[in-house]
């Protein structure tokens, strides 16, 4: 019977990863990496395993796939610390498992609790791909948004992953700042030069495009005022995600502009031109 070792990374998660960890006691191997916590993080998951390895964080897709690297199993399963296998999904697992996995990847739905409520519309019920074999999958390499690849077949187990997200609205905006920073470097990576022609766009029609998807769209109004909140923070996010890559390019172009300067040539330049300058005072 195949093995599944289950893979979490972390960082200062003390508030919730005992419950996750606690959902997976099923699994053959747990392997957690940890973003150097400073919190007892570590201390909660060396109660549940001792395959804890410690890594700062580049992006998560590269932070997830070296946890996938050092699992002893072919069968992965991975697991955020705010997340937690219902009971459901846990049979699912091990039926497929007792069943010799008939699928080279799995996906499951992710239920997910926003301030209280759990949601079921703006797009956060959807199902992702989670139970993978190794062999033939990987995380993407996404410094954020990460997700599987599966090159071969897959199925969808029943039972939901428990997800509980931000804490309160302070939390959220921590993480939306966190993320927004990753994703303004993605979009400085691919190209997008951020200028007068474009502002209108980027900050300020494509948000309210989104916010229309989410709220309208994806039935986010289903939810009241989560749903409001959720469309309008996912927007805001938008907004800022440009902002923070336009101060990339700005800041690379001041350096630029800083560094010509400094150069021998750019100086001796400037030396001719005091010489002119002091040649016509003379006269």
């Amino acid at each position: 019977m195949e093995k599944v070792s289950v893979v979490i990374i972390a960082k200062n998660e003390e508030a919730c990863i005992r419950r996750c960890l606690e959902s997976v006691k099923w699994a053959d191997e747990v392997l957690v990496v940890d973003d150097f916590s400073t919190d007892r993080t570590v201390a909660i998951c060396r109660e549940f395993t001792d395959k804890i390895h410690q890594k700062a964080m580049v992006g998560f897709g590269e932070q997830k796939q070296f946890a996938v690297d050092h699992t002893t199993h072919d069968w992965v399963f991975s697991i955020d610390a705010d997340e937690f296998v219902s009971d459901q999904l846990r049979d699912s697992i091990l039926a497929a498992k007792r069943d010799g996995f008939t699928y080279d990847g799995y996906e499951v739905f992710r239920k997910t609790e926003y301030l209280g409520r759990w949601m079921f519309h703006c797009g956060w019920y959807v199902p992702i791909l989670r139970l993978f074999n190794k062999k033939v999958g990987r995380f993407s390499d996404n410094k954020v948004h990460e997700f599987v690849i599966v090159n071969g077949r897959v199925g969808r187990l029943d039972g939901d992953l428990m997800h509980h997200t931000y804490r309160d609205i302070a939390h959220h905006i921590e993480k939306l700042n966190l993320f927004t920073s990753l994703d303004a470097e993605i979009v400085d990576g691919r190209g997008i030069v951020l200028k007068p022609a474009n502002y209108l766009w980027y900050f300020a029609l494509k948000p309210l495009l989104i916010f229309f998807r989410k709220y309208v769209v994806m039935k986010g109004y289903k939810e009241g005022v989560h749903g409001f909140l959720v469309s309008l923070f996912t927007a805001m996010a938008v907004t800022i995600i440009h902002a923070k890559a336009w101060e990339i390019q700005q800041n690379r172009q001041r350096k630029h502009v800083v560094a010509e300067a400094a150069s021998p040539a750019a100086s001796a330049s400037g030396a001719k031109v005091r010489e002119v300058v002091a040649d016509g005072l003379d006269r």
